[in-house]
């Protein structure tokens, strides 16, 4: 049997994928572990199932070797730790300065955020909005994070909304002294299916997000959160 297949990847560069099956099973590696997998007519349709994560697999059938792309939906296979490192804004260019982590922890629909968030950022006491953003690209001081990420076209809400981002976090708060300790959770935001947000930014604001509702030209886009302090790519966890 043989099959091809097309996606993108990060919806810029796009691969083909083919594989012959030759024989009932096929041998697929993720360095260092390697597995074999039965091929059974359920197991072929389910390879023709929505993509809901990308990995690099080595395809060996007799002598060939093939480097493919298959989606690995199975239970097995769900993330259940992530983590973002953030990094003060540089203008027009890269951050280099970490000045803090946060930890994801998916437990069934639910997603905690816990961290820490260092006073050497010099955030205002007070409210901050808190995002995560379409890119895993931290240029040109944070902006090439793109926008809220909002794969169902929604407009800007607070976290407790039904029309919302799903980059809407709301906000978080500095204290007046010491480092600001993250606390966030969310029902919306995924670390797995065809939504994850796995590999997009997260991005802390200058000013607090009004949640859609400040009347502002942005309040339904940015909720008014003003300039980009800090950011960082989410990464599963080792």
């Amino acid at each position: 049997m043989f099959a091809r297949g097309m996606g993108f990847i990060g919806n810029r560069l796009p691969f083909f994928c083919s594989a012959y099956f030759l024989t009932s099973s096929l041998t697929v590696t993720f360095p260092p572990l390697s597995y074999s997998i039965g091929i059974s007519a359920h197991r072929k349709n389910s390879l023709r199932q929505p993509l809901l994560k990308f990995a690099p697999v080595m395809l060996k059938t007799a002598a060939l070797t093939f480097v493919v792309l298959f989606a690995l939906g199975d239970a097995t296979n769900q993330v259940t730790r992530a983590r973002v490192y953030l990094y003060k804004a540089v203008k027009g260019g890269i951050p280099q300065t970490n000045v803090g982590v946060i930890d994801f922890i998916q437990t069934g629909n639910s997603l905690s955020l816990n961290g820490t968030i260092s006073s050497s950022l010099g955030l205002a006491p007070g409210l901050h909005g808190f995002h995560i953003h379409e890119k895993g690209d931290l240029g040109n001081g944070c902006m090439d994070t793109g926008a809220h990420y909002n794969p169902h076209m929604m407009t800007h809400g607070a976290p407790t909304d039904s029309n919302r981002h799903v980059g809407d976090l709301g906000n978080i708060n500095a204290p007046a002294n010491g480092d600001l300790q993250v606390r966030v959770s969310d029902t919306l935001a995924s670390l797995n299916g065809p939504f994850s947000i796995i590999g997009r930014g997260v991005v802390v604001h200058e000013k607090p997000d009004d949640l859609g509702r400040g009347g502002a030209d942005l309040s339904k886009t940015t909720g008014d959160a003003g300039a980009r302090l800090a950011c960082g790519v989410i990464g599963i966890e080792a």
